[in-house]
């Protein structure tokens, strides 16, 4: 059972006990990321999320990791479009350390400019590993979210990260944390003063930030949105490269139909991409799929490396699956309804996984689910005639963008224009 409590400097806690299980999960979730950044401070999030840990080894005295390891901690953090996730996780023992070393993320950036440069480099050489300029689905980014702080990557530009200063830093955490909107989950499981211990961690800092309810999760618009061209982008590169993306109005789909028509797509060995692309065909081995959704729109997408003579075949037997579908979605949903169904209590043994799901899905998707029971129902409630009407409202053209990366002389551009005018 869930359990809200608020600390008296306004900082919002929500437990979730189940000490059946051997490990707890401290998450803290910032409002933050490039959904929310100027364009001259692209990156300014992800970079922020990198010299909080080397703040808070600094604050400890250089003996950060030490002390993780010496615990059996595991402190990480990811930065997505539009928030920042903090986590730690660990045996319920030392939970009260690991309270205290997540709270040290509200500690003043007091680490030395060289010591700044040094994690500088260490983004950088991120940024330069992932060639995220050379990949499709950079491509496919600026298309489909053009116009708006969604078309910028998570890591920022090069150019901008090597202007970031202290200072910046500094106001930047100083908006986001103490006067910007965040809260904690705790999950798994706990002491029994895990509550007083976490409180007494976030009144050493003399916070203002609030968790909203209204946490404003809403995307910008961009200008073509649902009212997509047929078009080819193709972009140069070393591999050949396919993006596909169909805009979403999220406001008409609950998260079951969302969940299920991505894994009737993309998971499991019986979906449909899989055993098309890789299965029957051998077009690839893998592909890179993904679902991005705010409270007022989204995008489902993913891309593929395939060999420059099935380059075209390929993309035939993908707009053949959205056809199939849009027609009839037959028995997918036997296939993938089990996952949420049968499965549904597994996630509890995750306290980790457990902790996205409430967090995110409930407070900022803001689709709660009253308990378990309620959610269950919600998945197995989805009709395959409601499916294959969602279909047809997706994958159409005026939701659709298209990418091809690869050596243009190769790619056929009329050809494959004509194949996904047939959907």
């Amino acid at each position: 059972m869930e359990k809200k409590h608020v600390t008296p400097n306004g900082s919002t806690v929500f437990f979730h006990k189940n000490n059946r299980l051997h490990s707890f999960c401290l998450c803290l979730y910032v409002k933050a990321g490039s959904m929310y950044e100027e364009k001259g401070k692209n990156g300014i999030s992800h970079f922020f999320e990198h010299i909080v840990f080397r703040n808070i080894h600094f604050h400890r005295d250089q003996k950060l990791y030490q002390t993780l390891d010496r615990l059996g901690l595991t402190f990480n953090a990811t930065t997505y479009n539009e928030l920042i996730r903090f986590s730690i996780c660990g045996a319920p023992q030392h939970f009260k350390e690991a309270a205290d070393i997540l709270a040290q993320i509200f500690e003043p950036i007091d680490i030395s400019e060289e010591e700044i440069d040094l994690e500088r480099m260490r983004v950088l050489a991120e940024i330069r590993e992932e060639k995220e300029d050379d990949c499709v689905a950079y491509l496919g980014r600026k298309v489909s979210w053009k116009g708006t702080s969604l078309s910028r990557s998570i890591t920022g530009k090069k150019k901008i990260l090597k202007e970031i200063r202290k200072e910046d830093l500094r106001k930047f955490q100083e908006d986001i944390l103490y006067h910007g909107a965040c809260f904690f989950y705790v999950t798994g499981c706990l002491p029994d003063d895990a509550e007083e211990a976490l409180t007494e961690a976030i009144e050493r800092y003399p916070l203002v930030s609030t968790f909203s309810e209204n946490w404003d999760n809403m995307a910008p618009v961009p200008e073509s949105f649902f009212q997509r061209k047929a078009k080819i982008h193709i972009k140069k590169g070393d591999e050949t490269e396919v993006f596909f993306g169909f805009d979403l109005d999220i406001t008409r789909y609950s998260m079951a139909e969302m969940d299920l028509l991505y894994d009737m797509l993309f998971r499991g060995d019986y979906c449909r991409m899989y055993q098309e692309l890789s299965e029957k065909k051998g077009y690839v081995y893998s592909y890179d799929p993904g679902s991005e959704q705010y409270a007022n729109i989204g995008q489902i997408k993913f891309m593929y490396e395939v060999q420059p003579k099935h380059l075209l075949a390929s993309i035939e037997t993908v707009i053949g699956i959205f056809r199939e579908l849009k027609r009839d979605i037959g028995d997918a949903l036997d296939y993938v309804k089990p996952n949420y169904i049968d499965n549904a209590y597994a996630i509890l043994d995750n306290p980790d996984d457990f902790n996205w799901m409430q967090a995110y899905e409930d407070k900022i998707l803001k689709n709660p689910y009253k308990d378990m029971e309620d959610r269950i129902h919600a998945y197995h409630n989805v009709t395959k005639e409601r499916m294959t009407q969602i279909c047809q409202e997706i994958f159409c053209l005026s939701n659709l963008v298209i990418a091809v990366a690869g050596e243009k002389k190769k790619i056929p551009e009329e050809e494959i224009l004509q194949v996904i005018e047939t959907l």
